[in-house]
């Protein structure tokens, strides 16, 4: 059945087959709202790799029935919309969990479940309450990072009053992603008041959690006995259970699609050999001997250029025929791998291994997706950068997306980390800052998440050319161009505050936030209306950076701005600028504090809390995290003017909300409860609850220990800053020897992060070195604290010039230490460290004096 309805914007809505929905605007297809069978029945002749894709569901669902449980129980909630994100590293199990939702809520009676696609990077004029046609539907866009634009477009357009007793709620899958400085946050429009973060329900990405020991078995064990019977193989002897509670074991296999890769290949070798592999290991065990071997027995002729037209296939996110046929033509002259005698039935039976998405795709793409990019960094695509660089030209978007998939998986490991992906995505960069125009740049911003220290580095260099671009093109341009660059070139700006201040580059990001300002300011001073919550939002932005460079007066009448054009924004509209007033209003109370104005301090962080109560309130599920944010920052509000009972009252009252929302949704949260318990470990301490404090602060390292094992580039950071607390914990009980190897490992923590970015971190590592250097002195070990002293001062004393207002103070204090130490301990201080640590820090020290 195909049934037409024209509407606004000219849209059509296409039926298919009572189900299936094509919605098209002025004639050209935008949104496909696609009903799947699940499972797929598997292929007639099934092989080994096909047991991984979450479409076939060979292996039952094991665990995560909470999580299932809790999603139903949102859709079935009272709200018109509502959203969800999902996020996770490949393999995580995003998709097995969303097919698992599907066939449940397709079941529900009065709903439908779809897949969304997009066929173009804009959706707007759609209108979903029109266009679904059921009372209640879930939507579900996979890789919905690579489709943030008409995302965008579609949830403003759910965000409009919904038609009487209709439901609608969205699931968003993606590695990353967060409100900040991410696909996410390109979500939101806020000079139309339609943020659409607020349909959001938690608001911040949920984190798949790792499944059990005893479901790490369950997977691995069935996964072996389903390969076993499609392989005609026999079943060999597995490990027991306990093995897979094996710490080692359980950092290597922390996820599904990791054990049943090592399943795969147990048939191959044996459990104990496989079970020795890591994620990544295994991805390349698998590319090479179930997908390349295999495929290599599909043709007689050109077995090259059909493992290398798999690869530019997988790369560009799949092909038409017409396309697969041209660009087979191509690569075989380009490769000189030679050309097919008959070209379509070289490729019909390389199709027969990569089918794929009926109408989307003929040739489709190697899955899962690990699998995929172990392929692409074998030995199959030929040629390296400039096959990147032809597969880009075809398709930059899903060329990009694919990149950025590989260096998250392969370029970011403690360990055996592949450089490939990064000097692609750098050719990439080069090539979008030699293009004139701003589509390949814009593309790869869209692209880059922020979980990365080394992506950011990445992040930056193209937010820096998109800040130059823009510039350049509004000071070329005649003033009624100008007036429409000029937004555009105010937000690259305050992009690049952020990835400079994420690099460490604090002087630079100071410089870019006060333009920004300047800016918005101007704008706002054009059309009041439009831009003031831009401008506000820049205010913001430039008290943060003022503060971390030491500038605290200035940060403080920035933020009180801030403040004052967020209530005069409140007073408009309250309930749409109430948020971000309670936001600005707590930014404010940090910058009070910093200037020693703590009863101030306290007066507006009880306001902000106030504000966030009254929020949760009215919606206790959206505003939950925000309330026990606030309780966090008035504890230590509290904790400045001596009110210390209250604010460890505060303190647990923070802690109890975010047990309650990592109770609901663990992952999310997860990291806010361990910063949470870091805060109430320090209140109890200064309450004299020192055994007390211990325990917080060790259950906050096991927080961070779990974080870090899930995405280590992400929460190394929290996981070296707990241990710095929890060693003044274990040293302020006397547990010395303990405190020493807690202190020890901090400092390694650290180390291994400066190697990533110096910058971010030299300050923290010498924080970290100072905690350890007391510890060796108090265990009887003085000429190795003095030696880790004159190392956190000689780390110090190069970026006091780069940024005195932070690092003087802190080398000073370093050098005080290791001299009364020294003269404590009957050690001679090095003299030739001390010259130059007074050759650096006199003129400072003599201003300061003057």
């Amino acid at each position: 059945m195909s049934q037409g309805a024209q509407g606004d914007f000219n849209t059509q809505i296409s039926v298919i087959g009572s189900s299936y929905v094509t919605v098209t605007i002025n004639g050209q297809n935008v949104i496909d709202l696609e009903p799947r069978a699940f499972p797929v029945p598997l292929p007639e002749n099934p092989a080994e790799i096909d047991l991984l894709k979450a479409a076939y569901a060979q292996i039952p669902f094991v665990g995560r029935e909470d999580l299932v449980q809790d999603f139903l129980d949102w859709c079935g909630s009272a709200a018109p919309v509502s959203c969800r994100t999902v996020i996770g590293r490949g393999g995580a199990g995003k998709t097995r969990f969303a097919y698992e939702l599907y066939s449940r809520v397709t079941n529900l009676p009065n709903w439908k479940a779809y897949f969304l696609h997009f066929w173009k990077d804009s959706a707007r004029g759609a209108n979903l309450w029109k266009e679904v046609n059921s009372k209640n539907a879930l939507l579900i866009a996979d890789y919905a990072s690579d489709s943030a634009a008409p995302l965008a477009d579609l949830l403003r357009s759910l965000n409009r009053p919904a038609p009487k007793g209709h439901r609608i709620r969205v699931l968003l899958l993606a590695r990353t992603g967060d409100w900040d400085q991410s696909w996410l946050a390109s979500l939101r429009s806020e000079r139309t008041n339609e943020d659409v973060d607020r349909i959001f329900h938690p608001r911040d990405p949920i984190d798949l959690q790792p499944p059990t020991p005893q479901q790490r078995y369950d997977i691995f064990r069935q996964t072996v006995a389903r390969a076993a019977q499609v392989g005609s193989k026999t079943v060999p002897a597995l490990p027991p259970p306990e093995k897979f509670a094996q710490p080692d074991v359980s950092e290597r296999l922390s996820d599904p699609l990791t054990l049943m890769m090592a399943a795969l290949i147990t048939l191959e070798s044996d459990a104990y050999s496989a079970l020795s592999l890591n994620r990544t290991e295994l991805a390349y065990k698998v590319a090479e001997k179930l997908v390349a071997g295999r495929m290599m027995g599909t043709v007689r002729n050109h077995k090259e250029l059909f493992l290398h037209m798999a690869a530019c296939a997988t790369l560009t996110g799949g092909l038409s025929q017409d396309d697969a046929l041209a660009v087979l033509e191509q690569e075989s002259k380009e490769t000189h791998l030679g050309e097919a005698q008959d070209p379509l039935i070289f490729l019909q039976k390389l199709q027969g291994w990569l089918p794929g998405e009926k109408s989307k795709t003929w040739l489709g793409t190697i899955q899962p997706d690990i699998v995929g990019e172990a392929f692409l960094l074998g030995p199959y695509l030929h040629g390296g950068e400039h096959a990147i660089l032809r597969a880009a030209s075809r398709n930059s978007g899903s060329t990009t997306n694919a990149l950025v998939r590989i260096a998250q998986d392969f370029s970011l490991l403690p360990e055996n980390s592949r450089l490939e992906p990064l000097q692609w995505l750098t050719k990439l960069v080069e090539n979008g800052e030699a293009d004139t125009g701003l589509g390949t740049l814009m593309e790869l911003a869209d692209a880059l998440p922020k979980s990365s220290v080394v992506l950011r580095q990445l992040g930056l260099r193209i937010w820096s050319a998109l800040s130059v671009r823009f510039r350049l093109l509004y000071e070329a341009a005649d003033e009624p161009l100008r007036e429409a660059v000029l937004p555009y070139l105010a937000t690259a700006l305050n992009n690049l505050v952020a990835m400079q201040s994420e690099a460490g580059q604090r002087e630079a990001a100071l410089a870019t936030a006060q333009e920004a300002v300047e800016l918005r300011r101007e704008l706002a001073g054009r059309n009041r209306d439009a831009f003031l919550p831009d401008l506000a939002g820049s205010l913001n932005n430039l008290a943060n950076i003022q503060s971390e460079v030491g500038q605290r007066e200035a940060a403080l009448a920035t933020a009180q701005e801030a403040v004052e054009k967020y209530r005069e924004l409140a007073g408009w509209n309250r309930d749409a600028f109430l948020p971000d007033l309670a936001m600005s209003l707590n930014n404010l109370a940090n910058r009070q504090g910093a200037v020693g104005q703590r009863e101030a301090a306290l007066a507006t962080a009880q306001e902000a809390l106030e504000l966030r109560r009254e929020l949760a309130g009215r919606n206790r599920d959206a505003f939950l995290p925000a309330l026990a944010t606030s309780l966090s920052n008035l504890a230590n509000a509290q904790s400045d003017v001596g009110r210390r009972e209250a604010a460890l009252a505060t303190a647990q009252e923070a802690v109890e909300k975010y047990r309650e929302l990592a109770g609901r949704t663990r992952d999310a949260f997860l990291p806010d409860l361990a910063t949470s318990l870091n805060n109430l470990a320090n209140r109890q301490s200064d309450m004299g609850q020192r055994e007390e404090a211990l325990a917080t602060a060790e259950e906050a390292v096991e927080k961070c220990r779990e974080l870090a094992r899930w995405n280590r580039h992400a929460f190394l950071p929290d996981l070296a800053m707990s241990l710095n607390n929890l060693a003044n914990m274990q040293s302020a009980v006397g547990q010395r020897e303990a405190a020493l190897a807690t202190a020890q490992e901090a400092v390694e923590k650290y180390r291994e992060l400066m190697k990533f970015h110096r910058d971010a971190f030299v300050q923290n590592f010498a924080k970290s070195c100072w905690t350890l250097a007391d510890i060796l002195h108090e265990v009887g070990k003085p000429a190795e604290g003095q030696s880790t002293y004159a190392q956190a001062i000689r780390e110090v004393l190069p970026e006091v010039a780069k940024l005195p207002a932070v690092y003087v103070g802190l080398a000073v204090t370093l050098l005080r230490n290791y001299l009364e130490r020294a003269q404590a301990a009957g050690l001679e201080p090095d003299t030739a460290l001390i010259t130059e640590a007074m050759q650096i820090l006199g003129p400072y020290l003599q201003k300061e004096q003057e």
